[in-house]
């Protein structure tokens, strides 16, 4: 009876000891995904001044831009990746031009993807049952993420949903290492 007692205690000890590893991991990846969005943030929104801009096409002004980077330094992170959605729904809109249409807006793409990929490895390495990696899946910078990389030239595939997302997030990590040469 002692030793059950025993095995019993360091097996609770050894859950307790994993348990606050888990956590400490998870602490360090929430500080981490903060800084990141805002990285991502920044980087779309440099891709739509490059696109919609007055350098780009024109179609925002620049006083309509300096409300959304307000928007933005107010810790919105993610408008100009909404602002990317929401055009997407536009027909006459080459989201492929606007995406990869110059060598600066494919250099932006592919730093959003290379970062968000970042984040999603980081992600899977704390979480034991995919929610931290389901919601960033779902994001406004996780769905401009798979629509960046659905138009991408040499990236096709498209994002696999649910109890997939292991699977995508290990494709993503086999492409990583070629948009970062």
């Amino acid at each position: 009876m002692k030793s059950y007692a025993v095995t019993n205690c360091i097996r609770k000890k050894t859950e307790a000891i994993a348990a606050t590893e888990l956590n400490a991991r998870q602490e360090t990846f929430f500080k981490i995904s903060e800084a990141t969005r805002r990285q991502l943030g920044a980087i779309s929104g440099m891709l739509y001044i490059s696109s919609q801009g007055p350098v780009g096409n024109g179609s925002i002004s620049g006083e309509e831009l300096a409300e959304v980077w307000k928007q933005f330094a107010s810790g919105d992170s993610e408008v100009f990746s909404r602002m990317f959605l929401n055009m997407a729904a536009n027909t006459e809109i080459s989201m492929h031009e606007l995406y990869y249409g110059t060598e600066i807006r494919r250099r932006h793409s592919e730093n959003f993807l290379v970062g968000f990929d970042r984040l999603l490895i980081l992600a899977k390495e704390c979480d034991t049952d995919n929610i931290i990696l389901d919601s960033l899946v779902y994001s406004a910078h996780g769905l401009l993420n798979n629509r960046m990389r659905e138009l991408h030239p040499e990236i096709k595939f498209k994002l696999i949903t649910g109890t997939n997302s292991e699977k995508y997030l290990e494709r993503i990590i086999n492409q990583n290492s070629d948009l970062a040469t």
